[in-house]
């Protein structure tokens, strides 16, 4: 990955308040790999951005769903992981996230997301053997 950029989706859940048109101040900052600092400030009003026709909302659109799908996915993974004992509804369960996780990400259109499918497998294989941590 060398001279390479990847991006990243930061998904707040924020009040309903927000959401009916009064504007905030969000602040941002971070460090980079090189530990230099950054912040940024940006005042958003939702109203004002749901009036935008903005050529880029189809992209932003699919990194915000690509940042939904892999927050449900972490989700879904703690979920399986708390059980304590695996059945066959566990198991359902993962085939039909697997089957949602793949329909998103086609619409995506986002092959990295294989990775995601890959482990849901291993999930999958796991549950159906007695040592379920001896798979991963």
């Amino acid at each position: 990955m060398k001279n390479e950029t990847e991006g990243g989706v930061i998904i707040l859940k924020l009040a309903s308040s927000v959401s009916d048109g009064i504007p905030f101040k969000l602040i941002t900052s971070y460090k980079d790999t090189k530990g230099q600092e950054f912040v940024d400030s940006q005042t958003i009003n939702f109203l004002d951005i749901l009036e935008k026709n903005d050529e880029n909302d189809h992209f932003q659109d699919l990194m915000a769903r690509k940042g939904i799908l892999l927050i449900r996915y972490v989700s879904f993974v703690h979920q399986i992981l708390d059980k304590e004992t695996v059945d066959e509804e566990s198991k359902t369960k993962i085939r039909q996230f697997k089957e949602y996780f793949l329909k998103e990400m086609k619409e995506i259109g986002d092959e990295s997301l294989d990775r995601e499918i890959v482990m849901l497998d291993k999930f999958l294989k796991a549950f159906s053997q007695k040592n379920f941590f001896s798979n991963f």
